[in-house]
């Protein structure tokens, strides 16, 4: 039959009010005279009074007798009730903006509200909190030539070193740029690209860049430039129809050409290009301020006059600046002839038609013109490479071919001419033969042809280029003479799966606490992985230096905190597009490249400055004394809901020479020695001992038993656990803390402030319950579980033994199944066990799941 314990049989039910009661009817009986008022009570309702009470007493305590003497059987036979468990959590502290940060020690006492008022909790770590956020967090793919941004500003759950469901930023591209070579029709461009350290590079380069693809910007789209072929010289050149657009890109408004590489790399010294020569007519032709046609016009009209002008514009050829610009004019020359009847001058009040019927007309012809440009304030004169330019008008008798060559002007601006906006050159008549001659006809030069041709000399040297690469954009520029490759390109992708975290400051101090909170699952791999941060080296370089963490997550399989123990040589670095400071977690086993994409973790989120809390409140150690040779000496304490308890004997002057030097050796939490003034050993504090039973004690066993039901500590008889020895003051230390066990479940949120002052922290909550908290274990609980183990043998056989001896001795679990030959898979592997737990407090009590789970495997062990 099950005993219901928490209905005891009572020797006496009576309270003080029913004891009372019977005295008054029994003083009626024997003392007639007597009015017994409890309102005005005289002597004897008083001492009635003071009896009932202590009868009262006296009652309660045989009330309890057979509860008493059942928890004493259970200690007889080695098992007693388990105390009260605090609650546990996590704890993020807000360091103030622009602080230094703070360092908070281990057993800082924190303040919460509790379903009857205020609790404490106490950090189980020492932190030192930082003013720094997460910026960014970035995954790389070596294997697929993957980035990916997992997170930016808005934090949202992600897959671990999921590159599949994400878009992936790695875009790789040149541009190139050059407002004068570009700016051509019918382009035809021949580029250079030199590695002067390594010619086998260059090759290799050239073959890579002739096949990958090449665009340019036609106004509105990025076109393919079809026709890219490698030249004999090791050359890149490129043909299309059309004229590069300006666009703008990074800040910077040119005539852009794209080269989209297929490859990761590229090193560099010099990049040249040039363009080929060819013939190209002038946009407009103007005469004085009228429009000419394009064939078969006349530059200065048929009657020409000193200062008539000749403008030519071309934007594409005139922009060319240091190109040799050469003119073909194919031209001849028409005879105006002067019509004398018709004029306007009278000549017969003069001279008859006598005076002109044998005389021959001169011709007036062109003799001088001045070839200038505007510079932006002036026409100025225009340098040609020969000396016949002023004479290109001059009149023959046959058609012909002029040609005439200058150097593209520096300073040559645009200017309106007419209702044309552009760059021009002109052409002034600056003297004229038998101009004043009324009888002369004109001869008018036509042009039937104008061609214009350019070319460059040397290639044009392209000293700055753009870059998009590794989620980046960035400007390069190549020194003059440069003989060290410059990486336009770099492969930064590790070869491994790896996760950059990009802080807004530099991690100073320590120990830093990050909280990963990730969904609980089953991982088949065990994921190694390396924490690196981007630091200054001992030769004064950058690079990736290894950072020395405590990993509580097992490489991102579980919850836990990630402590770093701190640097003080993190630099700014600009990375993936982003600036901040760097840390890297390189996966150096690969093992999550093999896992589907469903299989990887999920981060839920991310907390700095984490720490680790217990409900509980630490108190002073508490002292006793003991008699010579006293047994089973008791120590009751101070406080109900003791846990974490501590026995300390002082054993100076009791034990031998031998065992002294023994101790010495021993550490601190074996062994505490305290020396006087003079040198010598005053006390001994040794460290003894909890046991279930003194049965298996010898009399000379350090040990005692702890009756958490009445928060007592109980020492042996000398026979079975020794008795401690007495001393002139007190010989025996306790220490421990107390908490109020499920009273320290809390909400998220309900972490009020530290307990005093800390100094930078601007606030203090709890993300997530606190939760594992519980009562002291109900008398029932452990008779049950003694039965079991009792009942078992000490040994665990079926699967109901496992299920029962695990919810029997870990009260924070709500269900357990086991499995047999049943892997973590749920494959068939015959010998395997498998237990499936549902913690109390699912899903808030997964943060503690790590706890439960080695609490069971020590269990079964």
């Amino acid at each position: 039959m099950k005993l219901k314990l928490n209905k005891w049989p009572k020797f006496d039910v009576r309270t003080r009010n029913d004891l009372i009661f019977k005295f008054r009817k029994l003083a009626k009986q024997y003392t007639p005279e007597w009015s017994f008022d409890e309102k005005n009570s005289d002597f004897g309702v008083t001492l009635a009074k003071i009896f009932c009470e202590m009868q009262e007493n006296t009652l309660s305590k045989l009330n309890k007798s057979l509860y008493n003497l059942y928890l004493t059987f259970l200690q007889l036979i080695g098992t007693t009730p388990k105390p009260a468990v605090p609650a546990s959590g996590i704890v993020v502290v807000e360091a103030m903006e622009n602080s230094s940060g703070s360092y908070i020690p281990k057993s800082t006492r924190i303040t919460a509200d509790g379903p009857d008022g205020d609790i404490i909790f106490e950090t189980q770590e020492d932190i030192f909190i930082i003013d720094s956020n997460i910026k960014k967090i970035i995954f790389t793919n070596f294997e697929n030539d993957k980035i990916i941004s997992a997170y930016e500003n808005e934090f949202k759950p992600f897959r671990i070193y999921d590159c599949q469901n994400n878009k992936n930023l790695q875009y790789r591209a040149i541009y190139l740029y050059n407002d004068i070579i570009f700016n051509s029709s019918e382009t035809n461009l021949i580029f250079s690209f030199e590695n002067r350290f390594s010619k086998k590079s260059e090759e290799e380069l050239l073959e890579v860049l002739s096949k990958s693809e090449w665009q340019y910007f036609d106004g509105k789209n990025w076109e393919k430039i079809e026709i890219v072929k490698k030249t004999e010289n090791k050359c890149i050149e490129v043909l299309f129809s059309s004229k590069p657009q300006k666009t703008n890109f990074m800040d910077k408004t040119a005539r852009f050409i794209r080269v989209i590489p297929n490859c990761s790399e590229i090193k560099l010294t010099k990049i040249t290009c040039i363009s080929t020569p060819k013939k190209l007519q002038p946009e407009i032709f103007i005469s004085d301020e009228n429009q000419l046609e394009k064939s078969e016009f006349l530059p200065f009209d048929e009657k020409y006059m000193l200062y008539n002008c000749f403008y030519i514009k071309s934007d594409e050829v005139f922009s060319k600046i240091g190109a040799k610009i050469e003119f073909e004019v194919k031209l001849h020359f028409i005879k105006i002839k002067t019509d004398l009847k018709n004029s306007e001058i009278k000549y017969k009040f003069i001279m008859s038609d006598m005076d002109f019927s044998n005389m021959e007309p001169y011709d007036i012809t062109i003799e001088k013109v001045m070839w200038e440009y505007w510079n932006g304030s002036g026409w100025a004169k225009l340098n040609f490479l020969s000396n016949n330019e002023s004479r290109i008008f001059e009149a023959t008798g046959k058609d012909e071919i002029r040609k005439l060559s200058f150097i593209c002007p520096k300073d040559l601006k645009e200017i309106s001419v007419g209702a044309y906006d552009g760059l021009f050159i002109r052409a002034r008549i600056a003297k004229i033969n038998n101009q004043f001659d009324i009888m002369a006809n004109y001869i008018t030069p036509c042009i039937s042809d104008f061609s214009i041709n350019y070319s460059f000399s040397n290639p044009e040297e392209l000293r700055e280029v753009f870059i998009c690469a590794n989620a980046d954009k960035y400007r390069l520029e190549f020194p003059t003479n440069c003989d060290i490759p410059i990486s336009l390109i770099e492969n930064i992708i590790s070869k491994e799966p790896t996760m950059y975290i990009c802080l807004e400051k530099g991690i100073v101090g320590g120990p830093i606490r990050i909280f990963f909170d990730i969904q609980e699952g089953i991982y088949r791999n065990k994921h190694l992985t390396k924490w690196e941060h981007w630091a200054k080296s001992s030769n004064g370089n950058f690079e990736w230096k290894y950072l020395n963490v405590i990993d509580g997550t097992s490489g991102f399989t579980h919850s836990g905190t990630v402590t770093i123990l701190g640097k003080d040589d993190f630099i700014l670095r600009n990375l993936f597009g982003i600036t901040g400071f760097f840390l890297r977690i390189t996966n150096i086993n690969g093992s999550f490249n093999n896992l589907k994409t469903e299989c990887l973790p999920t981060i839920l989120d991310i907390k700095f400055n984490a720490v680790k809390i217990l409900q509980k409140e630490s108190t002073e150690p508490e002292f006793f004394e003991i008699e010579s040779g006293q047994k089973n000496k008791i120590c009751t304490l101070s406080h109900k809901g003791v846990s974490g308890i501590t026995v300390w004997v002082n054993e100076a002057g009791r034990i031998s020479t031998q065992e002294k030097d023994e101790l010495a050796q021993d550490p601190e939490d074996k062994a505490q020695i305290k020396y006087n003034s003079l040198g010598d050993m005053e006390k001994i504090w040794v460290k003894w001992q909890p046991v279930d039973s003194f049965l298996s004690s010898g009399p000379q066993d350090r040990v005692y038993q702890i009756n958490f039901s009445e928060s007592q500590i109980i020492f042996g008889d000398g026979k079975n656990g020794k008795i401690p020895p007495e001393q002139y003051d007190e010989s025996i230390k306790i220490e421990y803390f107390f908490c109020v066990g499920q009273n320290g479940n809390i909400d998220s949120g309900a972490v009020k402030d530290f307990a005093s002052v800390m100094p930078n922290a601007t606030k203090l909550y709890n993300p997530y319950p606190i939760s594992g908290g519980l009562d002291l274990e109900k008398l029932e609980n452990t008779a049950q579980r003694l039965f079991l183990e009792i009942q078992g043998g000490d040994r665990l056989v079926s699967a109901q033994d496992f299920e029962k001896a695990i919810l029997s001795n870990d009260r924070n679990i709500y269900a357990v199944k086991c499995l047999a030959h049943i892997n973590k898979f749920s494959e068939t592997d015959i010998g395997q066990i498998s237990i499936a737990i549902l913690p109390k407090n699912f899903p808030c009590g997964h943060k503690n799941f790590e706890g439960i789970k080695k609490q069971i495997l020590k269990l079964l062990k």
